[in-house]
């Protein structure tokens, strides 16, 4: 059936480096796939806390005025340059009620978007 060429043997140094060579770009290759999704699990959570604690400070700084009219006390930029924020640009923020209408916005806002979309 099958025979083996005697000439066509290959070394065992060359049989077992090449296993352990696969074998550990293999695992290399999972260990950064595990890292990689590590890294971006981690600032996921970060990125999440810090808008938490950014938008528990707008909360605390919302004023109502006398003609009922919503604002902001204080500055917002410092809130969005803090230690730990690292944010690129300026973000939007609204402040809705519960219906989704918009009762106070960062940006000025037309008449067609006075409502979050559901």
């Amino acid at each position: 059936m099958f025979t083996r060429n005697k000439s066509k043997r290959i070394p065992l140094q060359r049989y077992w480096t090449t296993r352990y060579l696969l074998t550990l770009i293999v695992g290399l290759i999972a260990i950064a796939l595990v890292s990689a999704l590590w890294i971006r699990h981690t600032t996921l959570q970060h990125r999440l806390k810090m808008m938490e604690l950014m938008a528990e400070e707008i909360a605390n700084r919302i004023v109502l005025f006398n003609d009922g009219s919503l604002g902001l006390q204080g500055e917002i930029g410092g809130i969005m340059r803090g230690p730990g924020m690292a944010l690129e640009g300026d973000p939007s923020f609204y402040i809705a009620d519960a219906r989704g209408t918009i009762l106070y916005s960062n940006r000025p806002l037309g008449p067609a978007e006075r409502r979050l979309h559901p």
